[in-house]
């Protein structure tokens, strides 16, 4: 299923992607690995003015009362420009968590305030170091011991206690992930074309070479096909039914595929340049490497995919 998306959609998604343009260049995330005031730092800030960080928040708390159909494009650019912080945390899981009366989502929506959600399918507290809230099942305690993390802009942190179902905060998170690893993957392939044109072996441009074309293409074709199921996901929690989880699970699964090809074909377009810290690059595919487990790996949305399609027969 190909959604028309309205002008309003569209023009958010644009307006988003010309001010990361701006606002969040390769020097900035890579900033972000050194500096933790960097992930609440300039991108953040130019997100909250835009409206994003409060897009699902309510307009009677300071939001703009959007739903995840109205902002799933514009969550595919943040994860083109591989925008750090806990976005998805904050703009999206955490105001479904939060009372309806909560004061903390005029902080969220104003961009004051972020948040760090734990639970089943996202056991990690994301930036808790940044996070004014901490959202945690009621029998974790509060006292975060930092993890280990693929992506140095993302910092993961433990608490110690059981975790629990985020229900439909995980599924929404889960689709924003999906959606930016979309956008991940675009830019991926992006700048293996842009290098498969410029790299020359036995004088001629790689890009020329039908085993090189036949890589590009399949990256192309995984990614066009599972955009249309992260539209459908975002469809289906707008207008919830039996298949919501579904169709969750199937988005989170295509596109965590789709932009792992894409990491590892653009690695090797790039050859032993790719494995260098000092290619902006690197940014991006460690990018893809912490988003693919991110609110539910591939194995959780794979045997939730296959319990709502054997449930179904």
């Amino acid at each position: 299923m190909r959604f028309a998306f309205t002008d309003d959609q569209r023009m958010l998604a644009a307006t988003v992607a010309e001010t990361l343009a701006k606002s969040c260049p390769p020097a900035l995330v890579r900033a972000a690995r050194t500096d933790p005031a960097v992930r609440r730092g300039e991108a953040w800030a130019a997100l909250a003015g835009l409206g994003l960080l409060g897009a699902t928040v309510p307009e009677d708390r300071g939001g703009l009362g959007l739903t995840a159909l109205d902002t799933v494009l514009a969550w595919v650019e943040v994860g083109r420009a591989c925008a750090p912080g806990p976005l998805v945390e904050t703009a999206v899981a955490a105001p479904l968590l939060l009372p309806e009366g909560s004061p903390w989502l005029a902080r969220i929506a104003s961009g004051e305030a972020a948040a760090s959600v734990r639970c089943a399918e996202n056991p990690y507290l994301l930036d808790a170091d940044v996070a004014d809230l901490l959202l945690l099942p009621e029998e974790a305690t509060a006292s975060p011991v930092e993890a280990s993390s693929a992506d140095g802009t993302r910092r993961l942190f433990t608490v110690q206690g059981e975790t629990s179902p985020g229900g439909a905060a995980a599924d929404h998170a889960s689709v924003a992930v999906s959606a930016q690893l979309l956008g991940l993957g675009d830019h991926l392939l992006d700048a293996a074309v842009a290098y498969a044109g410029q790299r020359r072996q036995f004088g001629k441009a790689i890009g020329s070479f039908q085993a090189v074309k036949h890589l590009l293409a399949d990256v192309s074709v995984g990614l066009r096909f599972a955009e249309p199921l992260v539209h459908r996901a975002a469809y289906s929690l707008v207008n919830p039914g039996p298949d919501t989880a579904r169709d969750v699970s199937a988005a989170k699964v295509a596109a965590a595929e789709a932009a792992h090809r894409a990491a590892r074909v653009a690695l090797q377009v790039h050859g032993a340049i790719g494995y260098t810290d000092e290619l902006d690059l690197h940014l991006w595919l460690s990018r893809v490497w912490a988003l693919v487990p991110a609110w539910g790996d591939p194995a959780f949305h794979r045997a939730r995919l296959r319990a709502a399609l054997l449930g179904a027969r």
